[in-house]
Protein backbone atom coordinates (compact mmCIF):
# COMPACT_ATOMS: atom_id res chain seq x y z
CA UNK A 1 0.00 0.00 0.00
CA UNK A 2 2.66 2.37 -0.57
CA UNK A 3 1.80 5.27 -2.55
CA UNK A 4 3.74 8.21 -0.75
CA UNK A 5 5.97 7.83 1.93
CA UNK A 6 7.23 10.55 4.58
CA UNK A 7 9.72 13.43 3.81
CA UNK A 8 9.52 16.29 5.98
CA UNK A 9 8.13 18.38 8.73
CA UNK A 10 7.24 20.98 9.92
CA UNK A 11 5.59 22.15 7.12
CA UNK A 12 2.42 24.88 6.79
CA UNK A 13 1.74 25.48 3.17
CA UNK A 14 -0.99 25.55 0.54
CA UNK A 15 -1.95 21.99 -1.56
CA UNK A 16 -1.86 22.74 -5.14
CA UNK A 17 -4.42 20.82 -7.02
CA UNK A 18 -2.32 19.15 -10.26
CA UNK A 19 -5.15 16.84 -11.84
CA UNK A 20 -8.94 18.57 -11.58
CA UNK A 21 -9.84 16.05 -13.80
CA UNK A 22 -9.79 13.34 -11.08
CA UNK A 23 -12.65 11.68 -9.64
CA UNK A 24 -11.72 12.68 -6.74
CA UNK A 25 -12.17 16.46 -7.62
CA UNK A 26 -15.83 16.02 -8.56
CA UNK A 27 -18.17 18.60 -8.28
CA UNK A 28 -15.66 20.92 -6.48
CA UNK A 29 -14.75 23.36 -9.34
CA UNK A 30 -10.88 23.07 -9.03
CA UNK A 31 -8.70 23.35 -12.19
CA UNK A 32 -5.02 23.13 -12.11
CA UNK A 33 -2.82 25.25 -10.40
CA UNK A 34 -5.87 25.84 -7.63
CA UNK A 35 -4.52 26.15 -4.34
CA UNK A 36 -5.70 24.49 -1.33
CA UNK A 37 -4.72 26.89 1.49
CA UNK A 38 -3.44 26.29 4.55
CA UNK A 39 -4.06 22.52 4.31
CA UNK A 40 -0.43 20.90 3.39
CA UNK A 41 1.63 20.05 6.49
CA UNK A 42 2.94 19.66 9.70
CA UNK A 43 4.19 16.29 8.10
CA UNK A 44 3.98 16.15 4.34
CA UNK A 45 4.74 12.66 2.34
CA UNK A 46 5.55 12.50 -0.74
CA UNK A 47 6.14 9.64 -4.23
CA UNK A 48 9.52 8.58 -4.23
CA UNK A 49 9.52 6.51 -7.73
CA UNK A 50 8.24 2.95 -5.29
CA UNK A 51 4.63 3.26 -5.84
CA UNK A 52 2.29 1.01 -8.00
CA UNK A 53 2.35 1.75 -11.28
CA UNK A 54 -0.94 3.02 -11.55
CA UNK A 55 -0.27 5.74 -8.75
CA UNK A 56 -1.58 8.63 -10.11
CA UNK A 57 -0.31 12.33 -8.44
CA UNK A 58 -3.72 14.38 -8.19
CA UNK A 59 -1.57 17.33 -6.20
CA UNK A 60 1.73 18.55 -6.00
CA UNK A 61 2.53 20.77 -3.95
CA UNK A 62 5.58 22.98 -3.27
CA UNK A 63 7.14 23.72 0.18
CA UNK A 64 10.76 25.30 1.06
CA UNK A 65 13.14 22.33 3.30
CA UNK A 66 16.28 22.73 3.82
CA UNK A 67 16.64 26.08 1.98
CA UNK A 68 15.05 24.24 -1.75
CA UNK A 69 11.58 24.07 -2.78
CA UNK A 70 10.38 20.00 -2.54
CA UNK A 71 6.83 18.86 -3.27
CA UNK A 72 4.88 16.95 -1.85
CA UNK A 73 2.18 13.97 -3.13
CA UNK A 74 -2.24 13.75 -2.86
CA UNK A 75 -1.97 10.25 -4.81
CA UNK A 76 -4.48 7.48 -5.90
CA UNK A 77 -4.24 4.23 -7.24
CA UNK A 78 -6.55 1.00 -7.74
CA UNK A 79 -4.86 -1.97 -5.88
CA UNK A 80 -4.40 -5.25 -7.78
CA UNK A 81 -7.27 -6.28 -5.58
CA UNK A 82 -9.73 -3.64 -7.06
CA UNK A 83 -9.47 -1.31 -3.73
CA UNK A 84 -8.93 2.21 -4.73
CA UNK A 85 -6.07 3.82 -2.46
CA UNK A 86 -5.86 7.77 -1.67
CA UNK A 87 -3.30 9.08 -0.08
CA UNK A 88 -3.61 13.12 1.25
CA UNK A 89 0.22 13.50 1.46
CA UNK A 90 -0.56 15.85 4.16
CA UNK A 91 -2.24 15.42 7.73
CA UNK A 92 -4.01 18.61 7.39
CA UNK A 93 -6.36 17.69 5.16
CA UNK A 94 -8.93 17.24 7.89
CA UNK A 95 -8.58 20.66 8.62
CA UNK A 96 -10.83 21.23 5.75
CA UNK A 97 -13.52 19.55 6.64
CA UNK A 98 -14.42 21.81 9.50
CA UNK A 99 -13.60 24.70 11.51
CA UNK A 100 -13.17 23.21 14.89
CA UNK A 101 -9.84 25.01 15.75
CA UNK A 102 -8.56 25.39 12.26
CA UNK A 103 -10.59 27.76 10.67
CA UNK A 104 -9.69 25.94 7.51
CA UNK A 105 -12.93 24.49 6.72
CA UNK A 106 -13.61 24.33 2.43
CA UNK A 107 -16.25 22.97 1.10
CA UNK A 108 -14.26 21.93 -1.98
CA UNK A 109 -11.93 19.67 0.82
CA UNK A 110 -15.29 18.41 1.61
CA UNK A 111 -17.05 17.79 -1.75
CA UNK A 112 -13.49 15.78 -2.67
CA UNK A 113 -13.72 13.84 0.90
CA UNK A 114 -17.51 12.67 0.14
CA UNK A 115 -16.35 11.56 -3.33
CA UNK A 116 -13.79 9.67 -2.02
CA UNK A 117 -16.09 7.86 1.10
CA UNK A 118 -18.71 7.14 -2.09
CA UNK A 119 -16.21 5.13 -4.19
CA UNK A 120 -14.67 3.39 -0.87
CA UNK A 121 -18.38 2.66 -0.19
CA UNK A 122 -20.31 2.14 -3.44
CA UNK A 123 -16.97 1.61 -5.93
CA UNK A 124 -18.23 5.13 -7.65
CA UNK A 125 -15.59 6.97 -9.83
CA UNK A 126 -13.29 6.32 -11.97
CA UNK A 127 -8.88 7.26 -12.07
Amino acid sequence: MIGVMYDFDPVNSDMVIQDASSWVFAGTGLHNGDHLPGLLGPEVDRMFGNAPKNTRSIAHSPYTAHNEIRYSDMTVYTSSSGSTVVATGSMQWNWGLDDYGSGRASPVVQQATRNILNKFVNGLGTI
